[in-house]
């Protein structure tokens, strides 16, 4: 391996290492309950983001068909793809154990009792854990069992006539082979156990780990639970993915018999069903974080009883069953196969339902509960310097991956014309997604009054709004990104100088960095369009205070409501 193959990983440490320590430090550089669990949050999304075994979702599959690439065919190539979100995973959560702020006093204050793994584990995740790691060992021990076939190269016709493309001399009828399976279990067996070793160290660091000055030694043994509780919901469905690795080449049919009508993956709908769980399972909630945060429940009293701001709460859980259920609409109808040919539709189709839907949700709050004389205020940050360097990241991502697409396409000569365009689609997509994410703005920003008479109440409710159109937009530019990246994964091998830009036929040849690259992009996009409203919400901005006497109550104008933060 080059040397400069260490840069990558080295780089994306640092990067995390400087993310986490940036999240940790409140303003006045002293971190608080509230910067704490955000950085605790922080680790989890990065871990999750981190996690996609989808680069390494054909090991052992020898492809046959006009196209293939035979890259996941050897111990290494496999290995290789294993080892990034296995690896990932584990160094993502051993860094986020030192990005916690240092003891700051002459004196640290340490309980004596000697702190054990078992002392902080969440019993019933952990025993489920242990199931799923169990399940993939027994799938991969099935795997070792199933024997290799050769692939089945497309049968040659005669030679295309003038005017034919390149690839109509071949019948697009080969059938996929597959290595022998011993193989592949040695090889996802030695990413499952990495994964049980080095995720009992992680969690033997996480128990060992110094005391926090900010918080009680409750709290700091609470927030070792809530790191355990991230910890293993992750490693969980990265077990389960070794698994729907083993399905999907148990699989691969026998080239020399008839192909099956239809053959389901179980193991990959258990995966699926392992991911919606993993994502159900929440960690606790800090005890301080709670006692300075009393409105964080559904109980308090008066921002909770708002009619606007249950809507506003409903409008979180309707905005992605609107961009879903529309796409699968247009996806049943006549003319639907069109759709599923190229991804960039489908995300500019479910990222403008989102974002009509959200303007949609703005007029209906007007019309319902606007004051024609309230006056309208905006948060005195409506976008957080979190959300706001995603978004960025996100932008330069897009315009990056477009511009070598574009680079690649001129080289072929296909830059204006021919069937290789790969680039106009999603840019037409985006910019009228950016077009169309104007409307909402205008209506967050120009709508009227809607706070009722609570103070503070209508800038919570626009800078969710806003947050919800930012985060929309930011999501969509990473999908675009991963999707452009995963189907032009030539244009990165031709870029560093791999392959052959004048034979058409390389353009077919996929390139595993690259399908990593987008599939981290994809994931990112995924990562982001669930991560809540309190995530990015700016900590230099004060929350409202419910006190006993709600006459008494201060609250600030540039605080959000907690309550509808705190659900969506």
């Amino acid at each position: 391996m080059p040397p400069l193959a260490f840069l990558g990983p080295l780089f994306l440490g640092v990067v995390v290492y400087v993310i986490l320590r940036w999240v940790i430090i409140a303003p006045g550089g002293k971190a608080t309950p509230e910067s704490i669990s955000q950085h605790a949050l922080w680790i989890g999304i990065m871990g999750w983001m981190g996690s996609s075994l989808h680069g390494a979702a054909q090991a052992g599959v020898l492809h046959g068909r006009p196209g293939g690439s035979n890259a996941l065919e050897t111990a290494g190539a496999i290995l290789a793809a294993l080892a990034w979100p296995v690896l990932a995973v584990l160094a993502i959560h051993a860094v986020g154990q030192f990005t916690y702020p240092r003891p700051r006093g002459v004196r640290r204050v340490a309980p004596l009792s000697v702190r054990r793994i078992s002392d902080f584990l969440p019993r019933r995740l952990a025993w489920t854990t242990l199931a799923v790691f169990v399940a993939a060992a027994l799938a991969i021990c099935w795997v070792a069992t199933l024997p290799g076939y050769q692939a089945v190269p497309p049968t040659n016709l005669p030679p295309p006539l003038p005017g034919q493309s390149f690839d109509s001399s071949y019948q697009t009828a080969g059938r996929d082979g597959r290595i022998a399976g011993q193989l592949l279990a040695v090889c996802l067996g030695a990413a499952l156990a990495v994964l049980a070793t080095g995720t009992w160290a992680v969690l033997a660091l996480i128990a060992g780990r110094r005391q926090l000055e900010t918080l009680d030694s409750a709290d700091n043994d609470l927030l070792r639970t809530i790191a355990m509780n991230r910890l293993l919901r992750t490693v969980a469905t990265v077990a389960a993915g070794l698994a729907a690795i083993a399905g999907n080449f148990a699989g691969v049919p026998d080239p020399a018999l008839p192909p099956p009508s239809v053959w389901i993956n179980y193991f990959g709908i258990a995966t699926m069903v392992v991911l919606l769980v993993m994502f159900a399972w929440r960690p606790p909630a800090l005890t301080a974080l709670l006692a300075t945060r009393p409105d964080r429940s559904l109980s308090a009293p008066r921002e909770a009883s708002q009619p606007a701001t249950r809507l506003m709460v409903s409008l979180g859980s309707v905005l992605p069953l609107a961009g879903v259920g529309v796409t699968v609409l247009l996806l049943l109808l006549p003319g639907g196969a069109v759709l599923r040919q190229d991804p960039s539709l489908l995300l500019g189709i479910m990222a403008g339902a989102i974002l009509l839907t959200l303007g949609a949700g703005e007029l209906l709050l007007q019309k319902n509960y606007g004051r024609p004389g309230g006056a309208k205020t905006m948060p005195l940050q409506p976008v957080s310097p979190a959300l706001l360097t995603v978004t960025i990241v996100a932008l330069a991502a897009f315009v990056t991956v477009l511009t070598v697409t574009v680079w690649a396409d001129g080289v072929t000569g296909a830059i204006w014309y021919g069937p290789e365009r790969r680039w106009m689609v999603p840019t037409v997509t985006v910019g009228a997604v950016l077009a169309l994410g104007v409307l909402p703005l205008l209506l967050i920003t120009h709508r009227r009054d809607c706070g009722g008479n609570v103070p503070g109440l209508d800038a919570a409710l626009r800078g969710i709004s806003m947050y919800r159109l930012v985060r929309t937009i930011a999501a969509f530019l990473f999908g675009q990104a991963g999707v452009l990246v995963l189907t032009n994964t030539y244009a990165w091998r031709w870029l560093f100088g791999l392959g052959n830009p004048l034979a058409p036929a390389d353009a077919y040849q996929s390139w595993g960095p690259a399908v990593v690259a987008g599939a981290v992009l994809c994931s990112a996009a995924v990562g982001l369009i669930v991560t809540p409203v309190r995530t990015f919400i700016p900590r230099n901005q004060p929350t409202p205070v419910t006190g006993p006497d709600p006459a008494q109550s201060t609250q600030s104008a540039t605080g959000p409501s907690a309550t509808a933060t705190e659900r969506q």
